[in-house]
């Protein structure tokens, strides 16, 4: 080995391997700054599902304290949707359609329409909800 050889090899690291390294790690921030906007849409998304399942779990559970005996499973009625429920920032109505023998059925399917994200945010978003009640024995 000669004194030159020794020399570079003290040199340290050479410009172009610098430059690598340093696009290799601007590359990783910015993928990792992709993902925690990705990760931050995901949560706000997930925030404003879970606001509207339980406005529609709400919903269903007064239809079903409504319709607890036969007086008042015969007497639900609809909320059109001219005039419908405001339900923590969601407008919410329903149609009751009467389904099987001697009407012993009801299907209501509830409509939800309030902040989601379809095109954007800030968008009204319309969701559709479908559940059936059996007439009460007693």
């Amino acid at each position: 080995m000669t004194v030159a050889t020794v020399a570079r090899a003290r040199d340290g690291f050479s410009l172009i391997e610098l430059m690598v390294a340093v696009v290799l790690l601007a590359v990783g921030l910015l993928s990792m700054a992709g993902m925690s906007s990705y990760a931050m849409t995901r949560i706000r998304m997930t925030k404003v599902d879970t606001r509207r399942a339980a406005v529609v779990a709400s919903t269903i559970e007064q239809l079903r304290a409504k319709m607890a005996d036969r007086t008042g499973f015969d007497s639900v009625a609809a909320v059109p949707a001219s005039t419908p429920i405001t339900m923590q920032g969601y407008k919410v109505w329903y149609d009751i359609t009467d389904v099987g023998p001697d009407f012993d059925l009801k299907t209501i399917t509830i409509y939800t329409e309030g902040v989601g994200y379809r095109a954007g945010w800030q968008t009204a978003a319309r969701d559709t909800f479908v559940v059936t009640f059996a007439r009460p024995m007693r």
